[in-house]
C-alpha cells in the first residue's frame, strides 16, 4: 500500500495553499540559499524517506517555472521560449488552478519567493533520477529533460515545438558543431547517439546549458530527486559525470536525497573497506537538512468521522502518540491515520453492547485504539507484545506522561466517585486489570464488570489489515 501523498498538481497546490504542513518559510529560505553568492555549486537536501522530500522540491520547482512563465495569472510575453515543464502543463490542465496560485503567492513568504524569483530570473529543472537509471547515461537524460522542458510530446513520437524554436533548434546544432539536430532527434537513444565524443560532449553540453541561460533567465536551477533509490552504478554515474561536466557558473544543482542510503547503496558497490561518506561528501559544496513538518498543522488535515462528536479527545490521544514517540515523517502519519480510516465502518457500531459504560468505551476507543494502532504503525514488535498482554507497563508509563491522558483516564473510571482522591498505581491498577481482561488469555475466564469482546473483536481486524498489506505488497 502507498501512504505516501502524491506529488501531483492537486497536493502541491493544496498544502502551499493551507500551508498545512508548515513548510512554506522553508521554501523561501531554500531558494536564498541556493541562489546566494553564485558560482556552480551543488547541494544536497537530506531527509529520511517519508519525510516529504520530493513534495518539497516539487513545491519549489512549481513556484520558480510558474512565476518565470506567468506574471499575474497571464504568460510573460518576453520569453523567448514556452515552458513546457510537467508541472506547468499539469497546472494548465485546469484553469482554476492559475486562480488558486495566484492567490497562494499572496502569502508572505510566497509573496517574497516570487518578488526574488521574477528579479533574479531563476528558471528550474525536474530531474526523477530514479524514473531514468534503467538508460545509459544519466548526463545525457539530464539534457533531454531540459530540452523536452521546451517542448511537448504530441500525438505522434516526434517531438514537436511551440515558440521561436527555430534558434533553438540552429543553436543546439550549431553549438554541437553539427552533431546535435533536433529535428533528427526521436527518443533519449537518439540523443545519446549524437553525442559521442568525451570532449565534444563537455563543450556542446555547456554550450547548450549557456545558451538556454543566455536566453531565458540569469541562473538555472537543476534538482535531482530520488538518487538514493536508484541502482549504485547509475548513482555513482550520475554523481561523477555531472560534477565533470557541469561547472557553469550560472547553475546551481540541488541533489534531494537520503544521504545515508546514498552511501549504503554506494557502499555496497564498492565493498565494506570503502569509505562511501567520504566519497559522497566529495560532491556536495553544503549540505543541507529537510526541516521537520508542522505535525500539528498536518494532523488537523486528517479529520476522522466516526469520532466527530468526541473530536477533540481523539485528536488529544492521536497528538500524544505521536509526539510522545516523535513521529515527524509524513508517510508514517499517513500510514497511520490511513488505518485509523480503516476501522471506521467497523470500530463503532457495537457500542451499543456496552450501554451504562460509555466512559469506558470512549477511553477504549479513543485512547486505547490510537495507541494500538500507532504501535501497528511504527514498531510491529511492540504492538505483538501489547496484544499478547506484555505491554501495559510501556502503555501506562505513556498515559501518566500526558496530563491530559491521565485525566481523561480517571475520569473515564471514577467519574462516578468526584470527591475520591485517586493516586496513580490505582488509576493504572483498575487501567491493567481492563487491559488483562483483553489480552491475557488466563485473565479472560474470569468476567469482567462487563463485556469487553466488542474492542477485542475490533482489534482483531488489525490482523486483516496486516494480511491484507502483505497481499498487495506481493502483487507489486
Amino acid at each position: 500500500m502507498n501512504f505516501e501523498k502524491e506529488a501531483n498538481i492537486e497536493n502541491l497546490l493544496k498544502y502551499l495553499n493551507l500551508d498545512s504542513i508548515g513548510r512554506n518559510k522553508h521554501l523561501l529560505k531554500l531558494f536564498k540559499i541556493l541562489t546566494n553568492k553564485g558560482g556552480n555549486r551543488y547541494f544536497s537536501l537530506d531527509g529520511e524517506w517519508g519525510t516529504g522530500k520530493t513534495f518539497f522540491v516539487k513545491q519549489l520547482d512549481l513556484l520558480i517555472n510558474y512565476c518565470n512563465s506567468y506574471n499575474e495569472g497571464e504568460k510573460t510575453k518576453n520569453n523567448k521560449f514556452v515552458n513546457n515543464s510537467s508541472c506547468l502543463l499539469e497546472l494548465n490542465s485546469d484553469e482554476r488552478n492559475i486562480a488558486l496560485i495566484e492567490d497562494i503567492l499572496k502569502k508572505a513568504h510566497l509573496l517574497e519567493l516570487k518578488n526574488l524569483i521574477q528579479e533574479e530570473c531563476i528558471y528550474s529543472v525536474y530531474f526523477n533520477a530514479w524514473e531514468h537509471d534503467d538508460e545509459e547515461d544519466p548526463l545525457i537524460s539530464i539534457v533531454y529533460q531540459l530540452i523536452h522542458n521546451y517542448s511537448y510530446t504530441g500525438s505522434g513520437e516526434k517531438l514537436a515545438y511551440k515558440g521561436n524554436f527555430e534558434l533553438f533548434k540552429q543553436a543546439v546544432k550549431t553549438i554541437s558543431l553539427g552533431k546535435i539536430d533536433i529535428d533528427d532527434i526521436l527518443t533519449l537513444e537518439d540523443l545519446t547517439k549524437e553525442i559521442k565524443d568525451k570532449n565534444e560532449m563537455k563543450e556542446s553540453i555547456n554550450k547548450v546549458f549557456d545558451y538556454l541561460i543566455c536566453e531565458n533567465c540569469n541562473r538555472l536551477i537543476i534538482i535531482i530527486d530520488e538518487l538514493d533509490r536508484c541502482k549504485p552504478t547509475y548513482a555513482v554515474k550520475l554523481l561523477e559525470r555531472m560534477r565533470h561536466y557541469i561547472v557553469d557558473d550560472r547553475i546551481t544543482v540541488l541533489l534531494s536525497t537520503n544521504l545515508k542510503e546514498l552511501q549504503h547503496t554506494i557502499g555496497a558497490l564498492y565493498g565494506t573497506e570503502f569509505n562511501a561518506t567520504r566519497y559522497v561528501s566529495k560532491f556536495f559544496d553544503s549540505r543541507l537538512i529537510l526541516p521537520n513538518i508542522d505535525v500539528d498543522k498536518y494532523i488537523k488535515t486528517f479529520p476522522i468521522k466516526s469520532v466527530t462528536e468526541t473530536n477533540a479527545w481523539f485528536s488529544i490521544s492521536v497528538n500524544a502518540f505521536i509526539k510522545y514517540n516523535r513521529i515527524t515523517e509524513m508517510r508514517e502519519i499517513d500510514r497511520y491515520f490511513t488505518i485509523i480510516g480503516f476501522f471506521e465502518p467497523y470500530s463503532f457500531r457495537d457500542r451499543m453492547r456496552m450501554r451504562g459504560h460509555e466512559n469506558v468505551r470512549l477511553m477504549l476507543e479513543l485512547l486505547m485504539l490510537p495507541y494500538i494502532v500507532g504501535l501497528y504503525t511504527i514498531d510491529f514488535n511492540e504492538y505483538s507484545k501489547f496484544i499478547r498482554g506484555d505491554g501495559f507497563d510501556k502503555f501506562g508509563k505513556y498515559v501518566i506522561s500526558n496530563q491530559q491522558l491521565q485525566s481523561f483516564v480517571m475520569y473515564s473510571l471514577y467519574s462516578n466517585k468526584p470527591n475520591e482522591t485517586i493516586d496513580n498505581k490505582t488509576l493504572l491498577d483498575e487501567f491493567e486489570r481492563i487491559y488483562n481482561a483483553l489480552f491475557i488469555e488466563k485473565e479472560k475466564k474470569f468476567s469482567y464488570d462487563y463485556d469487553l469482546s466488542y474492542f477485542a473483536d475490533n482489534i482483531s481486524l488489525l490482523g486483516d489489515y496486516a494480511e491484507l498489506e502483505q497481499k498487495e505488497e506481493a502483487t507489486t
